[in-house]
């Protein structure tokens, strides 16, 4: 099974992996994002409340689910968290724990949160420092709209391509799916499977 996780993230990152840059690219496709191996790097969030939130303390507790999503304003994203939040349970019970993050202000997080009926923990990378550090940031193409719904800290009006890592409790990435098609996310009986299969390890 390792050999088939493996090929799988190789397989999410062929069409598109290049040599990292200082620079954000203009392009999803063209992010350069950390890979399986590689440690997620020391981060400070904020949670819905503004607080500020020690991600990696959080990370050394559990084998975590990190996804990253576009904001409470992505129909796409939305409908994927649902589609978790439905068997956190199952996840909970393999051993996992759920953290999704976008650019939204602890505001909005809150806001979805409560339209949504979500009780994922959800937090803020604002400025989109975390998702730059990750690799997995470009520019975005909706302008004002990402500085409004960010509370006017992402200045750089950047996006996150959609993503889920899996972390172990070293704050390494165990697994990752990563498509710069933001309408195609990974399907939640293969993140089960995933999720089993690392933990029996």
């Amino acid at each position: 099974m390792k050999k088939i996780l493996f090929g799988l993230t190789l397989f999410t990152f062929l069409a598109f992996v290049s040599k990292k840059s200082s620079n954000t690219p203009e392009k999803p496709e063209d992010i350069s994002p950390l890979l399986v191996g590689e440690t997620i790097p020391k981060t400070i969030l904020m949670d819905i409340t503004g607080k500020p939130f020690d991600l990696n303390a959080l990370l050394a507790q559990q084998q975590t689910i990190l996804i990253f999503y576009r904001g409470g304003w992505c129909p796409f994203c939305i409908k994927h968290l649902a589609e978790i939040q439905k068997i956190e349970n199952q996840l909970s019970q393999a051993g996992w724990q759920v953290v999704a993050v976008s650019p939204d202000s602890p505001e909005n997080l809150k806001n979805t949160a409560e339209k949504q009926g979500l009780s994922l923990k959800l937090l803020s990378d604002a400025d989109m420092q975390f998702a730059k550090n990750l690799g997995i940031a470009f520019k975005g193409t909706y302008g004002k709209m990402l500085v409004e719904k960010s509370g006017g800290k992402n200045t750089e009006q950047l996006l996150p391509v959609p993503a889920v890592f899996m972390i172990d409790k070293n704050s390494m990435i165990r697994f990752e799916h990563i498509n710069p098609d933001f309408k195609d996310r990974i399907p939640t009986t293969l993140l089960l499977s995933v999720a089993k299969t690392l933990s029996a390890q």
